[in-house]
């Protein structure tokens, strides 16, 4: 039931990202930029985080995991800058194909640092959602025209240093209180986004016009929410599983995209959609009959 529930909190934690892209579009046709966009993100993500953090009565870490787990909520917030100049530069079913190259990636991290390699059914499962990305990407339907060098090179950036977040959230700190983990690592994403931005220009904007609307939604599900999730379940289930677990980013994408852009998805990329569900839940299934099958055997 352990890993069942790890699992459960790492998929909320995707379909609140999944959301952020059609937010973000909201955005754009409201006249913001992706810089005042992921600035108010991790910045009013941070004020709900560090009022969290104020009243959880814990604040006693050392000076090596406040470094940690400042580095990894660095890197959170490298995944939307790189994320965003990708979408800017190619079709944002494409870009999302590239960003997704981080279920595989992560695995090899994970084979590489921690010499823990994948099981058969771990290697199905991301093939089915390798192979579900690409058809609710419809990425087929592209024309290689389309494809800049400059977005996919960003786009694959992305998905590196998302398999590095993923593998720093797992490994780094990961016995200090969830809500001091939660603080530092937010406290990194918003140091990181406020680098790349004018900070006085970006929380004057926040103040004098509606981007504080978007951006409490975007602070909620993009930082506050998955931070808290990802910070309990990733050192539980681990980087590689963690991965695969993501992708319920992409699904939770598009119907987000139906439902609030009135986008169209082909059959083809419902197809698609259903095997990412299916690679995201054969782990799970898989643990839980070899578990069942151990139980009879020992009954």
């Amino acid at each position: 039931m352990q890993l069942l529930k790890y699992s459960i909190m790492m998929l909320i934690g995707a379909i609140c990202y999944g959301t952020l892209s059609s937010l973000i579009k909201i955005g754009y046709s409201n006249g913001f930029n992706p810089g005042e966009l992921v600035g108010s993100q991790y910045v009013i993500g941070w004020v709900i985080i560090a009022i969290v953090f104020l009243f959880s009565g814990s604040y006693r870490v050392s000076w090596k995991h406040t470094g940690l787990l400042l580095l990894t909520g660095m890197l959170a917030a490298l995944v939307g800058k790189t994320y965003a100049i990708s979408v800017q530069e190619l079709p944002a079913s494409v870009a999302v194909v590239f960003l997704f190259q981080c279920i595989w990636m992560g695995t090899v991290i994970e084979c590489l640092l921690v010499r823990k390699w994948p099981g058969k059914n771990r290697l199905i499962a991301i093939g089915l959602v390798f192979v579900g990305t690409l058809l609710a990407g419809a990425i087929f339907g592209q024309p290689l025209s389309a494809l800049s060098i400059k977005g996919v090179l960003f786009g694959l950036l992305s998905a590196l240093i998302f398999a590095i977040y993923m593998f720093c959230n797992a490994r780094f700190a990961t016995k200090v209180k969830t809500t001091s983990r939660l603080f530092y690592i937010g406290t990194g994403g918003m140091l990181a986004a406020a680098a790349t931005a004018n900070p006085v220009q970006l929380v004057t904007r926040i103040i004098t016009t509606d981007l504080w609307q978007i951006g409490i939604l975007l602070g909620l599900l993009g930082v506050a929410i998955p931070f808290f999730l990802f910070a309990i379940a990733l050192p539980k289930v681990g980087v590689g599983l963690g991965a695969i677990l993501s992708a319920a980013e992409l699904p939770s994408a598009m119907v987000t995209a139906v439902l609030l852009l009135g986008e169209y998805v082909s059959p083809l990329q419902w197809f698609g959609i259903s095997l990412i569900v299916v690679g995201m839940l054969l782990p799970d299934i898989q643990h839980y009959i070899k578990k069942s099958r151990n139980t009879m055997k020992i009954a």
